[in-house]
């Protein structure tokens, strides 16, 4: 996307973006220019370091209303800019440095509103080509954006295919595209005495085209969208381009409600909360990251305790600013969540439950011995005013074995390194009915547990919501974590088992084998909560029952991705 001429100390990049919403097409103009400064007074005794920062100048902001949208009207447009500025430490000295320029969509429910193969309705992204770029009317020198893809079907001039879809004269449709796409990675970006500086600016305008139909169904929607420029590149830009590679099976869907990956089938399933879920099988998904130190995929190591997986990005605020939400790969033993006489501790699972461990996915002889189990809000060892309701907020193993003892355990590690990665996260502990949770397809299950929660009046003081730094997974990030084609199903059916998660186990990757808790509650009971079965299925059973657990925890935004590719022996670092 990046054109420089090096044989002069002018350095010049031109791209050129057209984005066209037609029938809620959007036309975006991207333009990189350099640009080099004069020479700044720098006192080259005392310049040590080169400088590299950012601006960024407005949001974009499409709106169509009855009034400024009309048949045969203007179109619709608005434009943000971004800049790269590096400075050298001194005038006797080359710079050179890299960045990265990101498109966040981050609403949009514009949509077609004619057929998509009328001339007039394409959506396009489009770059501008140079004259001396073209040779027999072909572009030479073109590096595509991979996240966008052709809806429509027509001539190609450029004779360049992105995905296995063609590129034409007019560039690539995001009629309905939401979220990130990768404008571009590692640009380079140089300066050169005596000038001592380079801007490199970004502009993108996004254009709502009129047409000479009626587009009524698009009155009272918009689009906002934002231009992120920074050296590091997105966490959620890589994990994109490891899980969603061609010719495969997506595995980190976008919850947008859209067909945004060409193998995607149950996107109307979706939670449409605009965040990013990994979904597969357990060997198929690659999610593993390092938190708490080095990490390693074999049990008898003491760095496997690091290893945990990532269920998905979230922007609870809807901001564009997304937080990596881990699990814990494995249960938890005593060392971290402890044993004896600490809060909900209730003993060994090999103890109790040794022999239905047949499904376990981890290691049965060196590992399983060494796992706990505790009870959802019970304790033998104290008079605890919290015994046997399920209340989230009062429960023992919320407060003193993850938010305590397993909180103590992160807090020990590198001066508080990982402790200080977490994010203090508002957990939704309403619950629902058992029948609104169990006997729903994912979809609405998710839409009870999440965006519509009924707290019942069994618990009258239940906390409707819980603000600590660990938690327990929902019901439905397990049932969002199966392979797609598994979400038209309930939780369980004891008629059919085939129409519920017991015949889900094999394609999701949060399914370990064991009896396992999750945070979520029955309202319709005081004392019953979900926990993951041996069998694959989501059931409920008092909170006096012993099961597993695996911590879950929301990183801050900050948090990037340093390393790895999210396989179990090389799983993805972390810095802050």
């Amino acid at each position: 996307m990046i054109n420089k001429k090096k044989d002069v100390l002018y350095l010049i990049i031109t791209i050129v973006t057209l984005i066209a919403l037609v029938m809620g097409a959007t036309y975006a103009y991207l333009q990189a220019q350099t640009k080099n400064g004069t020479n700044t007074n720098v006192d080259i005794t005392s310049g040590t370091t080169d400088h590299l920062v950012f601006t960024t100048d407005g949001n974009i902001t499409i709106n169509a209303s009855a009034d400024n949208f009309k048949e045969n009207g203007q179109n619709l447009s608005d434009t943000a800019t971004a800049s790269a500025i590096l400075t050298a430490n001194n005038t006797n000295h080359i710079a050179n440095d890299t960045y990265n320029v990101y498109l966040d969509i981050t609403s949009n429910n514009l949509e077609y509103s004619s057929y998509k193969n009328d001339n007039d309705t394409k959506i396009y992204l489009k770059q501008e080509e140079k004259e001396e770029d073209i040779t027999n009317g072909v572009l030479d020198s073109f590096t595509p954006i991979p996240e966008l893809y052709l809806k429509v079907d027509g001539p190609t001039t450029f004779n360049k295919k992105i995905n296995g879809l063609n590129l034409d004269s007019e560039g690539y449709d995001i009629t309905e595209k939401r979220g990130l796409i990768t404008i571009a990675e590692d640009v380079p970006i140089s300066t050169t005495s005596p000038e001592g500086m380079t801007t490199d600016t970004w502009t993108i305008t996004i254009t709502f085209k009129n047409l000479k139909t009626n587009q009524q169904i698009n009155t009272g929607k918009e689009l906002k969208g934002k231009i992120i420029i920074q050296k590091e590149k997105l966490a959620l830009s890589k994990l994109l381009a490891d899980a969603n590679k061609e010719g495969e099976e997506p595995t980190l869907l976008y919850h947008d409600g859209q067909k945004d990956y060409v193998k995607e089938s149950n996107y109307a399933l979706e939670a449409e909360d605009y965040a990013y879920r990994y979904s597969g099988s357990y060997e198929e998904v690659n999610n593993y990251v390092c938190f708490g130190g080095e990490c390693s995929n074999d049990s008898k190591n003491e760095n496997y305790s690091n290893l945990y997986r990532i269920i998905g990005l979230f922007d609870d605020d809807k901001d564009g600013i997304y937080n990596m939400k881990l699990i814990k790969a494995d249960g938890t033993t005593k060392e971290e969540t402890g044993s004896s006489e600490i809060g909900a501790s209730a003993g060994l699972y090999n103890d109790f439950l040794s022999n239905i461990s047949f499904y376990y996915k981890g290691d049965l002889t060196n590992y399983f011995p060494k796992i706990e189990t505790y009870y959802w809000n019970y304790s033998n060892t104290e008079n605890y005013d919290g015994n046997g309701t399920n209340d989230w907020g009062s429960s023992n193993l919320n407060t003193k074995n993850l938010n305590e003892t397993y909180l103590n355990y992160i807090k020990s590690k590198d001066n508080e390194k990982w402790f200080n990665m977490i994010e203090e996260h508002i957990w939704i502990t309403s619950g629902n009915t058992e029948n609104n949770l169990t006997y729903s397809p994912t979809k609405t299950a998710y839409n009870n547990e999440i965006k519509n929660p009924d707290r019942g009046m069994l618990v009258p003081n239940v906390a409707e919501n819980v603000k600590e730094y660990v938690g327990l997974m929902y019901s439905s990030d397990y049932r969002y974590s199966a392979s797609q084609e598994h979400w038209v199903k309930i939780s369980f059916d004891s008629n059919n088992g085939s129409n519920d998660y017991r015949s889900a186990k094999r394609d999701n990757w949060l399914y370990m084998g064991l009896y396992e808790w999750v945070i979520t509650r029955a309202s319709n009971y005081s004392n019953k909560s979900a926990h993951i079965h041996t069998n694959g299925d989501i059931f409920f059973e008092p909170v006096t029952s012993y099961n597993i657990v695996r911590p879950t925890i929301y990183l801050k935004s900050d948090v990037k991705i340093s390393s790895g590719s999210g396989t179990s022996d090389d799983p993805y670092t972390l810095s802050q």
